[in-house]
């Protein structure tokens, strides 16, 4: 919508300038119409952009909340675990100390 309202503003200015060349309308009358024009574009395109912005961010947080809720049908429950162990790993890699242990690898004497 503000494509068209940008193009036809344009077109009334172009008719205008052709009308005003033809009558022999003073330039400085022709220059105040088109800033008048002008500014009536710019102020509807504004107020279009802004609301489409908020319909725009209210469709991403409910697409983004789609998209998630069908990832989540997807993945498997273990995948939590194995990002754990991988993160832990990295850890380790850096000289961190573990956050957590895992069972598997508690001592023998632990498990007792």
């Amino acid at each position: 919508m503000p494509h068209l309202i940008n193009v036809y503003s344009q077109k009334l200015i172009d008719l205008l300038d052709d009308t005003c060349n033809r009558f022999g309308v003073e330039h400085e009358t022709l220059v105040y119409y088109q800033s008048l024009i002008q500014c009536v574009r710019a102020l509807a395109s504004q107020d279009i952009v802004s609301f489409m912005n908020d319909v725009e961010l209210t469709e991403e947080w409910l697409f983004e909340r789609l998209r998630i809720d069908e990832e989540k049908k997807f993945r498997d429950p273990e995948d939590a675990y194995l990002e754990v162990r991988r993160q832990e790993s990295e850890r380790e890699e850096k000289g961190l100390p573990p956050r957590i242990q895992f069972l598997e690898e508690s001592q023998p004497d632990e498990q007792s």
